[in-house]
C-alpha cells in the first residue's frame, strides 16, 4: 500500500494542526511499517527532521506553507504530475481545497470551518466557500477533530462522509516544570506568585477582549488576579495592548509571544489555573495541556469544550463579563473545586494519548 500526504501547510510555527500531524502520524508510520508513506513538504520548511521512520519518503514542492491563493496557483500544475507519477492508493490533504487522487481514495483532514464564519473580507469568504465546496465534492472521506465539528460540517454538507478522530497529546512531554528563575531568565519577565494562563493566538475568536474586561471587573471588586496570555499575533495584539493601557491593567495582564516550548511548559506548570475564553474552536488542545499539568480549567461554554471535558468543567458565557469573572472566582477562591478539576483532568487526558488514537487512524485508512 502507498499513501501520500499533502503536508505543504505545515511550517515551524506552533499550531494544533502541526502538533497533531507530528504526534499522530509519527505513531501511524510505526503502526504500518509495510506501507510506503510519501510526505509532500512546502517550499519554505524542511519536514524531514520531524520523522525518521524508514517507510517515510519526502518530496520537495514549489508550494509555500502559507497563503491559500498562492498555494493554489503554485500547486496547479504540480499536483497532476506528482500524483500521476506516484499513483497512490490513498492521498490525504491537510489544507483545502482538496487535491483529488485519481488513482485511489482521497481523504481530507479539517480542523474547523471558521473561515465560513469569521472571514471579514468578502473576496476571501467567496474563495473559502468555493474551496470548501470543492473539497466536499472531491474527498471520499473527511476526518475532523471532534464530534462537535462533525455535526457542524454535516449541517453544511449533509451528504459528506465525515469521521471524527480527536486531537491528542504526547503525555511523555508533560513533566513538572523547573524553577521559576528559569522562566525569568528566558523571557525577562518576573511573574506574580499566582496567575491565570490563557494560550492562543491574538485574534477575534479567542475573545481576549471580554476576558480583559472580566479581569478589570475583578480588579475593581478588589480581587487582584493576574493573567498571562501566550500567543502569536494574528492581527489583534496591538488592540489588546492599547486596551490594557487604557484600562490600567499593564501590571495585571502580560502578553507573551514567540516563546520557546520550554517556556510555555513552565508557564503551564506555574499557573494557578487555565482559562480558555474562545467563542469558536474545532477542538482546543490547550485544554489537554492544562489537564496534563493537572491544572484546574475555566472554559467558555461552547459545545466542543463540554465534549472534551464531558461536562465536568467550570464554564462561563463567553460574551458576558460577569459570567467570566464569576467563573474565575469560583475556581480560584475554592480549593475544593480546583482540586476536583485537577483530579478529573488527570484521568480524562489519558483518553487523548496519541498512542491510543493512532490505531483508530489506522482503521480509518484501512476501511
Amino acid at each position: 500500500m502507498k499513501i501520500g500526504l499533502n503536508a505543504t501547510c505545515f511550517n515551524n510555527r506552533p499550531s494544533g494542526a502541526k502538533q497533531r500531524f507530528i504526534g499522530l502520524y509519527g505513531r501511524l508510520f510505526k503502526l504500518m511499517p509495510d506501507v510506503e508513506f510519501v510526505i509532500f513538504q512546502p517550499s519554505d520548511c524542511d519536514l524531514e527532521g520531524w520523522f525518521s521512520e524508514p517507510n517515510v519518503r519526502f518530496v520537495q514542492t514549489p508550494i509555500p506553507s502559507e497563503g491559500r491563493l498562492l498555494k493554489f496557483i503554485k500547486g496547479f500544475n504540480f499536483w497532476d504530475q506528482a500524483l500521476q507519477k506516484e499513483k497512490f492508493d490513498l492521498f490525504e490533504c491537510f489544507n483545502i481545497p482538496t487535491i483529488k487522487n485519481k488513482h485511489g481514495r482521497t481523504y481530507q483532514t479539517i480542523h474547523d470551518i471558521r473561515s465560513l464564519h469569521f472571514e471579514p473580507s468578502k473576496l476571501k469568504r467567496l474563495f473559502s466557500i468555493y474551496a470548501h465546496n470543492n473539497t466536499f465534492k472531491k474527498a471520499d472521506k473527511i476526518i475532523t477533530v471532534s464530534q462537535t465539528m462533525q455535526s457542524e460540517i454535516l449541517k453544511y454538507y449533509p451528504d459528506a462522509c465525515v469521521e471524527f478522530l480527536y486531537n491528542g497529546i504526547d503525555l511523555d512531554l508533560f513533566t513538572s516544570g523547573g524553577a521559576q528563575d528559569s522562566l525569568i531568565l528566558s523571557t525577562g519577565l518576573t511573574l506574580p506568585e499566582n496567575f491565570l494562563l490563557a494560550v492562543g493566538h491574538f485574534e477575534d475568536r479567542k475573545n481576549y477582549d471580554m476576558l480583559i474586561d472580566a479581569m478589570k471587573h475583578l480588579k475593581d471588586a478588589h480581587s487582584h488576579q493576574a493573567l498571562v496570555i501566550v500567543g502569536n499575533d494574528n492581527g489583534q495584539k496591538q488592540y489588546i495592548l492599547d486596551k490594557l493601557s487604557a484600562l490600567n491593567l499593564e501590571e495585571n495582564i502580560f502578553l507573551l509571544s514567540n516563546l520557546i516550548d520550554e517556556d510555555v511548559q513552565l508557564l503551564y506548570s506555574l499557573c494557578s489555573a487555565f482559562i480558555f475564553p474562545s467563542i469558536y474552536e474545532g477542538f482546543g488542545i490547550p485544554v489537554l495541556e492544562a489537564m496534563a499539568y493537572e491544572k484546574p480549567f475555566i472554559l467558555s461554554n461552547i459545545e466542543v469544550f463540554k465534549e472534551i471535558t464531558e461536562n465536568q468543567g467550570v464554564y462561563f458565557e463567553p460574551l458576558k463579563v460577569e459570567s467570566i469573572a464569576s467563573a474565575i472566582s469560583k475556581v480560584c477562591d475554592n480549593p475544593a473545586i480546583s482540586r476536583e478539576l485537577q483530579i478529573y483532568g488527570k484521568k480524562r487526558v489519558q483518553d487523548f494519548n496519541f498512542d491510543f488514537l493512532a490505531p483508530a487512524l489506522k482503521r480509518l485508512y484501512l476501511q
